[in-house]
């Protein structure tokens, strides 16, 4: 199952979940509220979840139960904390939703851990992957993934087909420094080391001149921990540097091979080894 078909399916549940409490109800309208990164630099991710969602609703929406009407609030959040957090109040407190779902990003689920709490809403969390973010809220769950389930794998795997020196590249961010985290556990626990590492801002499109500081580590491998969006920039840099024509190869998780993505990469992703959902 390839990320994309992981993150579709990762949003079907809610609208079944958010109608199972009112099987026995008459006339009764549930509201679900969606906030999701729809534009932006995430939008991959969130127009994913949502094609899974509004494709479950149009499979069961004549197996709800007598008299449940399922009403999915949908709304763009551009994948900006701010945004998400003032979406999410205006969901609880306006439209009084019984379920919310989305988050596209770790400083989202952040930033809308303490509104769920005290509005005691469950919140199902569909993308973002950092580890702690279930643990920021007792109403948060996730139905997609943790970067510790894939980078960690990743490392163990890398250290045992041939790799002895990687290079970590993340965005510094939560989840980047999560991603790289796992990945070295992994990758010294299989043997290997990691030959340095580097954080990148999260907002930069310009990989080039962090491929330097790569190439002068002598590694064996460069992992990229890199938002959708800016994946593509990464990836040819690492080829218009020369790393990939010296014979070092890129990896990195799931998340930077997005089939949306990959349909818009040039030949410079060719070779790219990712392990994800």
């Amino acid at each position: 199952m390839d990320k994309r078909e992981f993150l579709v399916k990762s949003g079907l549940a809610a609208v079944g979940i958010a109608a199972a409490p009112f099987a026995r109800a008459a006339s009764t309208t549930v509201n679900v509220g969606i906030s999701l990164a729809m534009s932006g630099h995430v939008a991959a991710i969130g127009n994913n979840v949502w094609k899974g969602l509004s494709l479950y609703s149009d499979l069961h929406k004549d197996s709800l139960p007598a008299g449940v009407h399922i009403d999915t609030l949908l709304r763009d959040d551009k994948g900006s904390p701010d945004d998400i957090k003032r979406i999410v109040q205006e969901l609880v407190i306006r439209n009084k939703v019984t379920l919310l779902g989305g988050v596209a990003l770790t400083p989202q689920a952040m930033a809308v851990a303490p509104v769920v709490t005290q509005a005691k809403i469950p919140l199902m969390v569909m993308n973002a992957s950092t580890s702690s973010v279930t643990r920021k809220s007792p109403y948060i769950v996730r139905v997609s993934h943790t970067n510790w389930q894939t980078s960690y794998t990743l490392g163990v795997w890398a250290g045992g087909h041939g790799y002895k020196r990687v290079y970590t590249m993340v965005a510094d961010y939560a989840a980047g420094l999560d991603s790289k985290e796992a990945f070295a556990a992994g990758f010294k626990k299989a043997g290997g080391e990691i030959a340095g590492s580097v954080q990148t801002p999260i907002t930069t499109a310009d990989y080039l001149p962090y491929m330097a500081k790569v190439k002068e580590s002598g590694a064996d491998a460069l992992y990229i921990f890199i938002n959708a969006g800016h994946i593509n920039a990464a990836v040819s840099a690492f080829a218009d540097s020369g790393l990939k024509k010296a014979g070092m190869k890129l990896i990195g998780p799931g998340d930077v091979s997005l089939d949306d993505e990959l349909a818009h990469m040039s030949t410079s992703a060719v070779g790219m080894i990712t392990a994800g959902g």
